[in-house]
């Protein structure tokens, strides 16, 4: 099935295609890993929790959820260059409400084309309580493939404010932003602000 972005977006689609080509074979073993070591540092997320990975593009990224045991893993890529990842849009995932524990984005949702509708979706699809990591560049002048400088964790995060977000890591280092926080959905579900 064409995603509907493809029909109404020809041109952002071209550039996403374009970029993922000459990405195809990157090696994002590293990341990935680092990635999962401040997830498991931050919070708790068993083997058996639900995972959404966004933008996973290639077998590195699978390779690297499985060696770290995680076994219920969805992929997912507007432009998938492996079988284990489902070609889905970011901006219209057909997943049911609350499916999952943790939603993983890394270097993703700088291209995003309506970054309010991925934000909206990402909620939709993490379960009350659940988390959501991404890591993505700061700092950078967008263009046709890297769209949005999301300018910070925090202001990424802030992104969330409908979903009453709880902040676990929101950091800056060398260019690159990291975020981790849990989506509680409901304002009673998160400490009050002290004065």
């Amino acid at each position: 099935m064409i995603p509907f972005i493809w029909l109404r977006h020809p041109v952002y689609t071209w550039q996403q295609y374009r970029q993922s080509r000459a990405k195809r074979r990157k090696d994002v073993t590293w990341r990935a890993e680092r990635n999962l070591a401040l997830i498991r540092e931050y919070a708790t997320v068993g083997r058996q929790a639900t995972i959404l990975s966004i933008g996973s593009r290639n077998e590195s990224e699978l390779a690297t959820f499985g060696q770290w045991g995680y076994a219920r893993v969805t992929y997912i890529d507007l432009f998938p260059w492996s079988p284990g990842i489902q070609r889905i849009d970011m901006h219209a995932m057909n997943f049911p409400d609350s499916a999952f524990d943790l939603v993983y984005g890394s270097h993703v949702f700088e291209h995003a084309l309506d970054i309010g509708r991925v934000v909206a979706e990402v909620a939709r699809v993490v379960r009350p309580g659940g988390l959501v990591f991404a890591a993505f560049p700061v700092g950078f002048t967008p263009s046709g493939h890297d769209r949005v400088d999301l300018a910070s964790a925090s202001l990424f995060m802030a992104r969330f404010y409908d979903w009453y977000p709880e902040p676990l890591l929101l950091t800056e280092e060398r260019g690159e932003a990291l975020a981790l926080f849990r989506l509680h959905h409901h304002a009673d579900r998160v400490l009050p602000l002290q004065a």
